[in-house]
């Protein structure tokens, strides 16, 4: 299992730059998703499985005549060699097999005892600044022996109630600057799909503190973009 699945994932949105070359677009995103399912983290992959879903929906939905074709028949071919290296790898693959089974098995690599820990620990905090303001950065570790894994678990035991709230109106300034960008077709895509990874990384994995660089220059790029309009 190799966390850099979530780095290979936030290239993503990139292959929307590429807007007038679609057999490029396709290309580099069914090139990225194949090291997204090298790492072996299910949370990485059922997320890229999810924006790879979206990119092709947003080109398809841009593109005219010739170009939906296109789009169509690469989406096709795209899935048929991708099911094809799926089957090959899990075939060959103990550790990949291994993984599948746990997952059908409703496996959650320890996390659950992790989150249960976390908790039970904030239900039974008798300390009113503890529960309001938490227990200082990286309590997790002293608390569980483990980061949470979870974005919103993990503020919540380190910098409590109000914490989370301000991570709230995080997202919600990320999604109001989303709908703004509606006539700028670009932007609207990049930042659609980086709110996506964004966010759907704070359930099973951390977001806030271990932004990818390209995650990082989508979003200046976007909301740059809107600053200028402004």
């Amino acid at each position: 299992t190799n966390n850099a699945a979530y780095r290979f994932l936030g290239l993503l949105p990139l292959a929307f730059f590429w807007s007038k070359k679609p057999l490029l677009q396709y290309l580099f995103a069914a090139y990225i998703f194949v090291f997204i399912i090298a790492g072996m983290k299910r949370g990485a992959i059922l997320i890229g499985a999810i924006c790879f879903a979206w990119f092709v929906y947003r080109t398809w939905k841009a593109a005219r005549g010739n170009q939906r074709t296109l789009i169509t028949t690469l989406t096709i071919i795209i899935a048929i060699l991708g099911f094809r290296y799926v089957s090959d790898f899990y075939a060959t693959s103990e550790y990949f097999q291994r993984r599948v089974e746990q997952t059908a098995e409703g496996g959650l690599s320890n996390r659950d005892v992790i989150y249960s820990t976390l908790w039970n620990h904030f239900i039974n905090e008798t300390s009113v600044t503890k529960i309001l303001f938490g227990n200082g950065a990286l309590q997790t570790l002293s608390i569980s022996g483990s980061y949470a894994h979870n974005d919103w678990l993990e503020i919540l035991t380190c910098h409590g109630i109000v914490g989370v709230l301000i991570y709230v109106l995080y997202f919600i300034a990320l999604v109001k600057h989303w709908i703004r960008s509606k006539h700028n077709i670009l932007v609207y895509n990049i930042l659609g799909m980086t709110i996506i990874i964004m966010f759907a990384s704070t359930l099973f994995s951390m977001s806030y503190n271990n932004l990818s660089l390209s995650i990082v220059l989508c979003l200046g790029y976007c909301l740059g973009q809107l600053q200028l309009i402004a």
